[in-house]
Protein backbone atom coordinates (compact mmCIF):
# COMPACT_ATOMS: atom_id res chain seq x y z
CA UNK A 1 0.00 0.00 0.00
CA UNK A 2 0.89 3.65 -0.21
CA UNK A 3 1.24 6.22 2.52
CA UNK A 4 -0.85 9.36 2.08
CA UNK A 5 1.03 12.62 2.70
CA UNK A 6 -1.03 15.76 3.27
CA UNK A 7 0.33 19.30 3.27
CA UNK A 8 -0.82 22.90 3.12
CA UNK A 9 0.57 25.57 0.83
CA UNK A 10 -0.05 29.25 0.34
CA UNK A 11 1.76 31.58 -2.02
CA UNK A 12 0.92 34.76 -3.91
CA UNK A 13 1.04 32.98 -7.27
CA UNK A 14 -1.28 30.01 -6.79
CA UNK A 15 -3.11 31.06 -3.56
CA UNK A 16 -4.08 28.49 -0.90
CA UNK A 17 -4.08 24.76 -1.58
CA UNK A 18 -4.09 21.40 0.14
CA UNK A 19 -1.47 19.07 -1.35
CA UNK A 20 -1.92 15.30 -1.39
CA UNK A 21 0.75 12.79 -2.31
CA UNK A 22 0.92 9.00 -2.25
CA UNK A 23 3.21 6.41 -3.85
CA UNK A 24 2.74 2.70 -4.64
CA UNK A 25 5.52 0.36 -5.73
CA UNK A 26 5.48 -2.72 -7.99
CA UNK A 27 1.99 -2.07 -9.38
CA UNK A 28 1.52 -4.34 -12.40
CA UNK A 29 5.25 -4.68 -13.12
CA UNK A 30 8.09 -5.34 -10.70
CA UNK A 31 10.33 -2.31 -10.25
CA UNK A 32 7.65 0.25 -11.09
CA UNK A 33 6.45 3.23 -9.07
CA UNK A 34 3.01 4.84 -9.21
CA UNK A 35 2.78 8.30 -7.66
CA UNK A 36 -0.33 10.44 -7.29
CA UNK A 37 -0.02 14.16 -6.57
CA UNK A 38 -2.76 16.77 -6.26
CA UNK A 39 -3.17 20.35 -5.13
CA UNK A 40 -6.75 21.25 -4.26
CA UNK A 41 -7.77 24.88 -3.94
CA UNK A 42 -8.40 28.01 -5.96
CA UNK A 43 -5.76 26.92 -8.49
CA UNK A 44 -5.73 23.18 -8.98
CA UNK A 45 -3.13 20.68 -10.12
CA UNK A 46 -2.95 16.90 -10.36
CA UNK A 47 -0.45 14.43 -11.73
CA UNK A 48 -0.51 10.64 -11.86
CA UNK A 49 2.86 9.16 -12.87
CA UNK A 50 3.67 5.51 -13.57
CA UNK A 51 7.37 4.88 -14.12
CA UNK A 52 9.94 2.12 -14.46
CA UNK A 53 13.58 2.93 -13.83
CA UNK A 54 16.14 0.75 -15.68
CA UNK A 55 19.19 2.86 -14.90
CA UNK A 56 21.07 3.86 -18.04
CA UNK A 57 18.98 1.46 -20.14
CA UNK A 58 15.79 3.26 -21.21
CA UNK A 59 12.88 2.86 -18.84
CA UNK A 60 9.51 4.51 -19.34
CA UNK A 61 7.25 7.12 -17.76
CA UNK A 62 3.50 7.51 -18.29
CA UNK A 63 2.03 10.83 -17.10
CA UNK A 64 -1.60 11.86 -16.81
CA UNK A 65 -2.35 15.23 -15.33
CA UNK A 66 -3.96 18.59 -15.49
CA UNK A 67 -3.98 22.03 -13.97
CA UNK A 68 -6.24 25.03 -13.66
CA UNK A 69 -5.01 28.50 -12.75
CA UNK A 70 -5.53 32.19 -13.44
CA UNK A 71 -3.44 33.51 -16.32
CA UNK A 72 -2.80 37.19 -15.67
CA UNK A 73 -2.50 39.46 -18.70
CA UNK A 74 -0.35 42.56 -18.22
CA UNK A 75 0.41 45.52 -20.44
CA UNK A 76 2.94 48.19 -19.44
CA UNK A 77 3.02 46.92 -15.87
CA UNK A 78 -0.77 47.14 -15.47
CA UNK A 79 -2.98 44.06 -15.16
CA UNK A 80 -5.44 44.23 -18.07
CA UNK A 81 -7.34 41.04 -17.41
CA UNK A 82 -7.43 37.45 -16.20
CA UNK A 83 -7.93 34.30 -18.26
CA UNK A 84 -9.09 31.06 -16.65
CA UNK A 85 -6.56 28.53 -17.97
CA UNK A 86 -7.02 24.75 -17.83
CA UNK A 87 -5.18 21.85 -19.44
CA UNK A 88 -5.41 18.07 -19.49
CA UNK A 89 -2.44 16.07 -20.72
CA UNK A 90 -1.26 12.50 -21.24
CA UNK A 91 2.35 11.69 -22.09
CA UNK A 92 4.56 8.65 -22.52
CA UNK A 93 8.32 8.98 -22.79
CA UNK A 94 11.55 7.12 -22.19
CA UNK A 95 13.92 7.86 -19.33
CA UNK A 96 17.55 6.88 -18.88
CA UNK A 97 19.30 7.70 -15.61
CA UNK A 98 23.07 7.98 -15.29
CA UNK A 99 24.77 8.17 -11.92
CA UNK A 100 21.46 8.80 -10.07
CA UNK A 101 21.57 12.47 -11.08
CA UNK A 102 21.37 12.75 -14.89
CA UNK A 103 18.14 11.87 -16.68
CA UNK A 104 17.24 12.15 -20.35
CA UNK A 105 14.64 10.83 -22.74
CA UNK A 106 12.05 11.54 -25.41
CA UNK A 107 8.45 10.72 -26.21
CA UNK A 108 5.03 12.07 -27.11
CA UNK A 109 2.27 14.07 -25.46
CA UNK A 110 -1.40 14.85 -26.05
CA UNK A 111 -2.81 18.01 -24.50
CA UNK A 112 -6.16 19.77 -24.41
CA UNK A 113 -6.03 23.45 -23.44
CA UNK A 114 -9.10 25.53 -22.56
CA UNK A 115 -9.11 29.30 -22.05
CA UNK A 116 -12.07 31.28 -20.68
CA UNK A 117 -12.27 35.04 -20.17
CA UNK A 118 -12.51 35.81 -16.46
CA UNK A 119 -11.76 39.50 -15.94
CA UNK A 120 -11.43 42.19 -18.62
CA UNK A 121 -11.82 41.89 -22.39
CA UNK A 122 -8.49 40.21 -23.16
CA UNK A 123 -10.26 37.23 -24.75
CA UNK A 124 -13.38 37.39 -26.96
CA UNK A 125 -14.81 34.12 -25.66
CA UNK A 126 -14.03 30.55 -24.68
CA UNK A 127 -11.24 28.94 -26.70
CA UNK A 128 -10.19 25.29 -26.70
CA UNK A 129 -7.64 23.32 -28.69
CA UNK A 130 -5.98 19.92 -28.88
CA UNK A 131 -2.22 19.55 -29.26
CA UNK A 132 -0.09 16.57 -30.27
CA UNK A 133 3.50 17.10 -29.24
CA UNK A 134 6.90 15.45 -29.49
CA UNK A 135 9.23 16.11 -26.57
CA UNK A 136 12.80 15.57 -25.47
CA UNK A 137 14.53 16.52 -22.23
CA UNK A 138 17.75 16.40 -20.22
CA UNK A 139 17.83 16.92 -16.46
CA UNK A 140 20.38 17.05 -13.65
CA UNK A 141 19.72 17.69 -9.96
CA UNK A 142 22.35 17.36 -7.24
CA UNK A 143 20.97 20.02 -4.86
CA UNK A 144 21.19 19.05 -1.18
CA UNK A 145 18.02 21.07 -0.47
CA UNK A 146 15.43 22.19 -3.00
CA UNK A 147 14.65 25.51 -1.30
CA UNK A 148 17.83 26.54 0.56
CA UNK A 149 20.65 24.62 -1.15
CA UNK A 150 24.29 24.87 -0.09
CA UNK A 151 25.84 22.52 -2.68
CA UNK A 152 24.89 21.07 -6.04
CA UNK A 153 23.67 21.90 -9.53
CA UNK A 154 20.30 21.93 -11.25
CA UNK A 155 20.06 21.84 -15.04
CA UNK A 156 16.99 21.23 -17.16
CA UNK A 157 16.59 21.43 -20.93
CA UNK A 158 13.26 20.70 -22.61
CA UNK A 159 12.23 20.82 -26.25
CA UNK A 160 8.71 20.39 -27.62
CA UNK A 161 7.54 20.18 -31.21
CA UNK A 162 3.90 21.23 -30.81
CA UNK A 163 1.17 20.47 -33.36
CA UNK A 164 -2.43 21.64 -33.13
CA UNK A 165 -5.45 19.98 -34.72
CA UNK A 166 -5.01 22.14 -37.84
CA UNK A 167 -1.42 20.89 -38.24
CA UNK A 168 0.11 24.25 -37.35
CA UNK A 169 3.37 23.63 -35.54
CA UNK A 170 5.37 25.47 -32.89
CA UNK A 171 8.87 25.01 -31.54
CA UNK A 172 9.27 25.46 -27.76
CA UNK A 173 12.57 25.21 -25.89
CA UNK A 174 13.19 25.92 -22.22
CA UNK A 175 16.57 25.97 -20.41
CA UNK A 176 17.33 26.29 -16.71
CA UNK A 177 20.66 26.31 -14.89
CA UNK A 178 21.20 26.86 -11.16
CA UNK A 179 24.30 26.37 -9.03
CA UNK A 180 24.90 26.41 -5.27
CA UNK A 181 28.46 27.37 -4.32
CA UNK A 182 29.21 27.30 -0.61
CA UNK A 183 31.45 30.23 0.40
CA UNK A 184 31.64 29.31 4.10
CA UNK A 185 29.62 27.49 6.75
CA UNK A 186 26.95 30.17 6.61
CA UNK A 187 27.18 31.84 3.19
CA UNK A 188 26.18 30.32 -0.17
CA UNK A 189 26.32 31.98 -3.59
CA UNK A 190 23.52 30.99 -5.99
CA UNK A 191 24.08 31.97 -9.65
CA UNK A 192 21.38 30.98 -12.14
CA UNK A 193 20.34 31.42 -15.76
CA UNK A 194 17.03 30.75 -17.52
CA UNK A 195 16.21 30.97 -21.19
CA UNK A 196 13.32 30.25 -23.51
CA UNK A 197 12.68 30.23 -27.26
CA UNK A 198 9.26 29.82 -28.83
CA UNK A 199 7.64 30.31 -32.22
CA UNK A 200 4.11 30.39 -30.73
CA UNK A 201 1.79 32.93 -32.35
CA UNK A 202 -0.31 35.37 -30.34
CA UNK A 203 -3.23 32.93 -30.00
CA UNK A 204 -1.06 30.33 -28.25
CA UNK A 205 -0.28 32.36 -25.15
CA UNK A 206 0.53 29.45 -22.87
CA UNK A 207 3.51 28.44 -25.03
CA UNK A 208 5.10 31.84 -24.61
CA UNK A 209 7.36 32.76 -21.69
CA UNK A 210 6.43 34.62 -18.53
CA UNK A 211 8.62 36.31 -15.94
CA UNK A 212 7.52 37.18 -12.43
CA UNK A 213 6.94 35.95 -8.92
CA UNK A 214 9.21 33.61 -7.00
CA UNK A 215 7.38 30.32 -7.50
CA UNK A 216 9.95 27.80 -8.76
CA UNK A 217 7.59 25.10 -10.03
CA UNK A 218 8.34 23.98 -13.59
CA UNK A 219 5.22 24.76 -15.56
CA UNK A 220 5.57 25.44 -19.27
CA UNK A 221 7.10 28.87 -19.86
CA UNK A 222 6.97 30.30 -16.33
CA UNK A 223 10.23 31.66 -14.88
CA UNK A 224 10.68 33.28 -11.45
CA UNK A 225 11.84 36.90 -11.38
CA UNK A 226 12.38 38.92 -8.21
CA UNK A 227 10.69 42.32 -8.43
CA UNK A 228 7.85 41.38 -10.82
CA UNK A 229 4.32 40.15 -10.13
CA UNK A 230 3.47 36.58 -11.14
CA UNK A 231 3.59 36.31 -14.98
CA UNK A 232 3.92 40.09 -15.31
CA UNK A 233 6.25 40.24 -18.31
CA UNK A 234 5.75 37.97 -21.33
CA UNK A 235 7.07 37.28 -24.81
CA UNK A 236 7.98 34.48 -27.18
CA UNK A 237 11.58 34.63 -26.03
CA UNK A 238 13.03 35.22 -22.58
CA UNK A 239 16.26 35.21 -20.67
CA UNK A 240 17.09 35.76 -17.00
CA UNK A 241 20.44 35.99 -15.24
CA UNK A 242 20.36 35.92 -11.46
CA UNK A 243 22.68 35.92 -8.48
CA UNK A 244 21.53 35.31 -4.89
CA UNK A 245 23.51 35.43 -1.66
CA UNK A 246 22.14 33.10 1.02
CA UNK A 247 23.01 33.54 4.70
CA UNK A 248 22.15 30.76 7.17
CA UNK A 249 22.13 32.95 10.27
CA UNK A 250 20.62 30.56 12.84
CA UNK A 251 19.64 26.88 12.65
CA UNK A 252 17.14 26.54 9.78
CA UNK A 253 16.70 30.30 9.28
CA UNK A 254 17.98 32.14 6.24
CA UNK A 255 18.36 35.58 4.75
CA UNK A 256 18.59 35.61 0.94
CA UNK A 257 19.59 38.71 -1.02
CA UNK A 258 18.19 38.24 -4.53
CA UNK A 259 19.13 40.01 -7.76
CA UNK A 260 18.26 39.37 -11.40
CA UNK A 261 18.23 40.99 -14.82
CA UNK A 262 16.36 39.78 -17.87
CA UNK A 263 14.22 40.53 -20.86
CA UNK A 264 11.42 39.17 -23.03
CA UNK A 265 10.86 39.80 -26.72
CA UNK A 266 8.56 38.82 -29.57
CA UNK A 267 11.35 38.50 -32.13
CA UNK A 268 14.50 36.60 -31.18
CA UNK A 269 16.85 39.28 -32.51
CA UNK A 270 15.30 41.80 -30.07
CA UNK A 271 16.07 39.79 -26.92
CA UNK A 272 19.46 41.47 -26.45
CA UNK A 273 18.19 45.04 -26.84
CA UNK A 274 19.27 46.43 -23.51
CA UNK A 275 17.31 49.68 -23.67
CA UNK A 276 14.35 48.02 -21.92
CA UNK A 277 16.16 45.42 -19.83
CA UNK A 278 14.45 44.39 -16.59
CA UNK A 279 16.31 44.56 -13.29
CA UNK A 280 14.96 43.43 -9.94
CA UNK A 281 16.12 42.63 -6.45
CA UNK A 282 14.64 41.34 -3.21
CA UNK A 283 15.34 40.28 0.34
CA UNK A 284 13.90 37.00 1.64
CA UNK A 285 13.54 35.88 5.25
CA UNK A 286 13.17 32.11 5.13
CA UNK A 287 12.78 29.13 7.42
CA UNK A 288 12.92 25.41 6.58
CA UNK A 289 10.14 24.15 8.85
CA UNK A 290 8.37 20.83 9.44
CA UNK A 291 5.61 21.90 7.03
CA UNK A 292 8.12 22.96 4.39
CA UNK A 293 9.71 26.29 3.49
CA UNK A 294 8.31 29.53 4.89
CA UNK A 295 9.44 32.56 2.90
CA UNK A 296 8.67 36.28 3.16
CA UNK A 297 10.17 38.48 0.43
CA UNK A 298 10.21 42.22 -0.13
CA UNK A 299 11.21 43.07 -3.70
CA UNK A 300 11.12 45.72 -6.39
CA UNK A 301 12.14 46.30 -10.01
CA UNK A 302 12.77 49.08 -12.49
CA UNK A 303 9.35 48.44 -14.07
CA UNK A 304 7.45 50.40 -11.42
CA UNK A 305 7.79 52.47 -8.28
CA UNK A 306 7.10 50.80 -4.96
CA UNK A 307 7.74 47.40 -3.43
CA UNK A 308 6.04 44.04 -3.92
CA UNK A 309 5.56 41.47 -1.17
CA UNK A 310 5.81 37.73 -1.82
CA UNK A 311 4.93 34.98 0.63
CA UNK A 312 5.21 31.20 0.38
CA UNK A 313 4.26 28.76 3.12
CA UNK A 314 4.71 25.01 2.64
CA UNK A 315 5.74 22.67 -0.17
CA UNK A 316 4.39 23.08 -3.70
CA UNK A 317 4.58 21.10 -6.93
Amino acid sequence: GGQLMVGLNYNNSYKASISLNTTFRNVGLYGTKLSLNAALGENQFFLARYEKNNGWRPGFVVDMGGQNFDLNIYSDGIKRGVIDYADLRAAIYTRSIIGKSYAFGFGGEMERITLRPDVGDVLPGKEAGNFYNLLGYIGLDTYDNRFFPTTGTRFNAEYKFINDQDLNYTHFMRLEFEQAARLSNRFTLLPRAYGGLSTADSSLQIYQFYLGGLNRSQRKGLFPFAGLDFMERSGRNAFVLGLDLQYNFWRSNYLVLRSNIGNTSWELEDILLFDDVLAGFGLTLGNMSLIGPIEFTLMRSNLRNGYLFYINIGYYF
